[in-house]
């Protein structure tokens, strides 16, 4: 498979992979894909059921576990100061 990686729009790099992890700022894996066979892709983000599974065929030890959270629209968010 290919992958696109863009940095701000601008330095665009493709690369050919056969496997692909997504982590976020924390360094959880949110996304993996890896590539079975040519043209052949299994996908799957943190809230499929496989995911885990395919993170191990990958060498990836962590586990991944999702909660729904409560999500609060930004405009209903207050900032206060913080007082030492």
């Amino acid at each position: 498979m290919i992958v696109e990686i863009h940095n701000k729009l601008g330095n665009v790099q493709r690369l050919e992979v056969t496997r692909l992890v997504v982590y976020d700022a924390m360094n959880n894996p949110n996304v993996v894909a890896v590539e079975v066979e040519p043209r052949v892709i299994y996908a799957a983000h943190a809230d499929d059921p496989e995911f885990n599974e395919l993170l191990r065929s990958c060498g990836i030890t962590q586990t991944v576990v999702c909660q729904d959270l409560r999500q609060v629209p930004i405009e209903q968010v207050q900032l206060r100061p913080f007082k030492i």
